[in-house]
């Protein structure tokens, strides 16, 4: 089972999905995050959850610190091989911008790649994907993209699943509960950033592990009381 673990980790990131974009930071955070667990990082839009969501996606570089994986430090490159970021529809190794693929093709390649013991319809029933848009490319299959993407990840072996910033609104139209509860089943690690308002949803039970970016003075912010003055004056905060 994979473990991950941040020590004094800083970063500074540009965020998108394809809802909303912000720029945004956290500041020296250390934490471990542990396979078959789902994290809910709850912060206001635009204070440091999603910042969070993006760096262990692989999606932007720390400022500073480090980051673990069972225990053996790693760079960026090497986290890029263990995540995935939900909702997005290129994948390292997969396909590019200029050549999308099908979500059919996509897992074809991602299961020759990992050479995981699943066939492509064993992975499209696993995550509940529609035949009427499972053989379109992924610039063509709307929202189903959140699902595709899951399933594109889980046959490239990936072990890291990201989603993008949610607010209530978007947690019932976009995240399938299902879903993480079977990335979980299979010891990945899900990481969601929301809003306060999405513990009073049924998301919360799924959660078994909340980091709340409102409370600077938790054990995992590793700032000094008289410091956290300044973070008013820091964007993102």
């Amino acid at each position: 089972m994979i473990n991950v673990k941040i020590n004094n980790l800083m970063c500074s990131a540009n965020c998108q999905s394809q809802i909303y974009s912000s720029k945004e930071s956290f500041l020296s955070m250390t934490y471990q995050f542990s396979g078959a667990n789902i994290y809910g990082l709850i912060s206001d839009f635009g204070r440091g959850s999603w910042a969070l969501a993006t760096c262990l996606g692989g999606r932007c570089e720390p400022i500073e610190g480090d980051i673990f994986l069972n225990n053996k430090k790693i760079n960026y490159d090497e986290l890029l091989k263990y995540s995935c970021f939900v909702g997005e529809n290129t994948f390292d190794g997969i396909n590019s911008n200029d050549d999308l693929l099908s979500a059919k093709a996509c897992i074809e390649k991602a299961l020759k790649s990992s050479k995981l013991p699943y066939s492509v319809q064993e992975i499209k029933n696993l995550f509940g994907l529609s035949n009427e848009r499972f053989e379109r490319d992924l610039n063509h299959v709307s929202g189903e993209i959140w699902r595709i993407s899951i399933a594109v990840g889980f046959a490239l072996n990936r072990e890291i699943y990201c989603y993008p910033w949610l607010n209530t609104h978007d947690v019932s139209a976009y995240l399938d509960i299902n879903n993480i509860e079977i990335l979980r089943k299979h010891n990945k690690i899900i990481i969601i950033p929301t809003c306060r308002a999405s513990l009073k949803t049924p998301l919360k039970k799924s959660f078994d592990h909340v980091i709340d970016f409102h409370a600077y003075n938790e054990p995992y912010f590793n700032i000094h009381p008289e410091e956290r003055k300044k973070l008013k004056k820091i964007k993102g905060w």
